[in-house]
């Protein structure tokens, strides 16, 4: 008989330990600017801002406002991610001054985001940047909340745009049979 309470009881006290441990939310979900790398060439670029869920995070909808270099960036537009969209979200932007952008995400349904991206952000780079030149974006505030409006634990991961020269890595055939570094390769400059 006692061999049975104990075993009871610790059966008992496993099972409320363990509901404990997974009905707590997740320590937080995580938004980000995705980093881009773009050629020296390009006049424009999309940088996608993300969600990551943590086990038990329910978010509804967000606020937040996004900083970047105006004097190297000029933002053009923003537009509804996959997450956003597929939770049936609105998203309404603001630029109050140069180099902020405040993005709002929200419905008036509970409708719950999903891992992805929220919203696709759109920027003109001006010509005249140099190879190697980086341009930080960063998530200058952000709240998430639940169906019920309660504040959601977020941690964010600023990104950035990096310009790179692409004109050296044109790659192709050589007749010498190396590479641009001298050191030889293997190319196929046609089949017949």
């Amino acid at each position: 008989m006692f061999k049975i309470n104990c075993l009871k009881s610790g059966l008992i006290t496993g099972t409320i330990i363990m509901s404990l441990v997974f009905s707590v939310p997740g320590f937080s979900a995580t938004v980000s600017i995705d980093s881009q790398t773009v050629a020296v060439e390009a006049s424009e670029v999309q940088v996608p801002v993300s969600i990551a869920l943590s086990p038990g995070d329910n978010v509804s909808g967000l606020n937040m406002s996004i900083s970047f270099i105006s004097t190297g960036l000029v933002f053009k537009e923003v537009k509804a991610g996959s997450a956003s969209i597929a939770a049936n979200k609105t998203l309404s932007s603001g630029t109050p001054s140069n180099g902020v952008v405040n993005l709002v995400i929200y419905s008036m349904d509970s409708n719950l985001i999903q891992d992805g991206a929220l919203a696709n952000l759109s920027f003109e780079i001006p010509a005249g940047f140099s190879d190697g030149q980086t341009f930080d974006i960063a998530i200058t505030d952000c709240v998430l909340s639940d169906s019920s409006a309660k504040r959601v634990a977020v941690s964010n991961k600023n990104g950035s745009i990096t310009i790179t020269n692409t004109s050296d890595n044109s790659g192709g055939s050589s007749d010498s049979g190396k590479d641009k570094d001298g050191s030889g390769g293997c190319f196929i400059s046609s089949l017949k």
